[in-house]
């Protein structure tokens, strides 16, 4: 034995690791997306090494723009935590994670009005576009029968809010439209916004 040492009265150290944060499952997203009304599962990972010791992790959220199906659990480290967001209008939501009510992180949510491009209206809008230039393209105004294509194009800008990359067009009286030439002319792909 050693001189000075005394193994007699020694004590048991535990060793509590309290999550370092709680993620997205996938350490790769910084900035999370939902749309309006849209419900998706998604997965969080807590941090820390697995030590066997429960904890009460708790999702509270600063508004209303997004809604949780569970905000709280009793969970270890490297477990993996469960729950659906559905947006419910749009801006951005910070969830704040507290464990054992201590704030560990903070996680960005941005609930976002996307445009449907498979709308049924807007399919309708379309449609309609395109049998008017159809119709319009009978009187020979307009060379070639590309109508349908410029038609397409149409919807795809106005559903992109992208009139520079888009086929647009005056929309003239003398073109099929709505205005006379000292009318304010416009881009078509308005109707569809």
């Amino acid at each position: 034995m050693g001189v000075g040492v005394s193994f007699e009265k020694y004590q048991k150290i535990e060793r509590k690791g309290t999550p370092t944060s709680v993620h997205f499952e996938c350490t790769k997203i910084t900035e999370y997306n939902i749309g309006i009304h849209e419900t998706r599962e998604v997965r969080f990972k807590v941090g820390g090494k697995n030590d066997d010791e429960k904890r009460g992790i708790k999702f509270e959220l600063n508004n209303a723009n997004i809604s949780l199906s569970t905000s709280s659990w009793k969970a270890e480290n490297e477990w993996i935590l469960r729950t659906k967001i559905t947006g419910r209008k749009s801006g951005e939501t910070i969830i704040t994670v507290k464990v054992e009510g201590k704030t560990i992180n903070a996680i960005t949510v941005k609930c976002v009005d996307y445009k449907d491009v498979f709308s049924e209206e807007d399919v309708k809008r379309l449609i309609e576009d395109y049998e008017r230039s159809h119709v319009f393209n009978r009187s020979g105004n307009v060379i070639g029968n590309g109508y349908c294509i410029l038609s397409a194009d149409k919807g795809i800008g106005a559903l992109l809010n992208d009139k520079k990359n888009f086929y647009s067009e005056p929309n003239l009286k003398s073109q099929g439209g709505k205005f006379n030439k000292k009318g304010k002319s416009h881009s078509v792909v308005r109707i569809y916004q």
